[in-house]
């Protein structure tokens, strides 16, 4: 048996193949990872976010990319239940209007542009899996009264290809169903390395991820195991795009986390934070010619599922395979930062 990587190491894993689709944040990246690496000797979870400077694993044979058929692709967009009855619940707080014997195609197309809404919260974008799931939701609740919309028609405009991260923290295996949700491990690296730039003190923008609002969500979460690395990351982040030796080159900078649950709906809200920030930072500080790019990858051993009062962790879209259930959020922004002169 292969000898188990030091403590301090993080573990490769080969993700699901890439999904390619119309649209490239209308489904996630899913399917059968080819093989897993050999495991590293259970220890017991520590509570909280584990930090430490990793380095790399021998890399895993990886075999090429399988492209999946549009209909296949279609079949895993469907959401779970769970999220079908938030979102649901959440449309039926909005002006839905029932058919009568004679719908008019105004209201059809109201309750289209509503259940989209209500999807986009959760969703982005919603598609017509979605959509119909979530008015099958509202008609079981409604009976008899029925509501129709006007169907969305998915155009192809570019084929795209969505990849999840496949290096996770070493300590990510040792996650089961049963670990506490409070422990999180979160490997955060730009082109494949350890950040070594220090930031000068917490930023007052990465702060702000503790708490991007004042929903309950997010002031109920405060203590779950991304927040803090999160701030800290971000905040790396910060400092390596503010040193004039990262400008001038693209970037690919890399968060991989791992947890027995997904992220609750207060850290999906941080994420979002988390990633509007480093847009902002990464368009100002990189020059122009220069693209950076963020992929933020969630791996998790439970399915989504409503905690803490409605507060559901994980994505109701997300399927599991290889024991993992997996999530992936992307950002692309080109440098607006005038080249300095030498």
């Amino acid at each position: 048996m292969a000898a188990a990587p030091p403590a301090h190491l993080p573990v490769r894993t080969v993700p699901p193949p890439a999904i390619v689709w119309p649209h490239p944040s209308a489904v996630q990246a899913k399917g059968t990872p080819a093989r897993m690496p050999p495991p590293v000797p259970r220890v017991t979870p520590v509570r909280g976010v584990v930090r430490g400077v990793p380095a790399v694993q021998a890399r895993a044979a990886t075999p090429p990319s399988r492209i999946l058929a549009v209909p296949t692709a279609i079949v895993q967009c469907k959401l779970g239940g769970p999220a079908v009855r938030k979102i649901a619940a959440t449309a039926m707080g909005k002006a839905l209007k029932f058919d009568d014997e004679n719908p008019q195609q105004q209201d059809l197309d109201q309750n289209r542009t509503l259940l989209i809404e209500a999807c986009g919260e959760q969703l982005a974008p919603a598609t017509q899996e979605h959509l119909t799931q979530v008015a099958a939701e509202i008609n079981k609740k409604m009976k008899p009264r029925k509501l129709s919309f006007s169907p969305i028609v998915v155009q192809v405009q570019q084929v795209v290809q969505v990849e999840h991260l496949d290096v996770f923290h070493n300590s990510a295996e040792n996650i089961t169903v049963k670990t506490g949700a409070a422990t999180v491990f979160v490997l955060a690296r730009v082109e494949g390395q350890a950040v070594t730039d220090q930031p000068d003190g917490e930023s007052v923008a990465a702060g702000t991820l503790r708490a991007p609002d004042n929903s309950k969500v997010v002031t109920d979460t405060t203590g779950d195991g991304e927040v803090e690395s999160l701030v800290e990351n971000l905040d790396k982040f910060f400092a390596y795009l503010e040193n004039t030796a990262h400008q001038s080159a693209n970037r690919h900078f890399t968060v991989a986390l791992s947890g027995s649950w997904g992220a609750c709906d207060g850290c999906k809200k941080r994420i979002a934070r988390f990633r509007q920030l480093w847009r902002v930072k990464a368009a100002e500080c990189m020059e122009q010619g220069t693209t950076a790019r963020l992929t933020i990858t969630y791996q998790y051993r439970n399915a989504a599922k409503e905690i803490r009062e409605g507060n559901l962790y994980g994505w109701g879209e997300d399927s599991k395979t290889g024991g993992w259930y997996w999530h992936t959020e992307t950002d692309r922004v080109d440098g607006t930062k005038e080249p300095e002169e030498i």
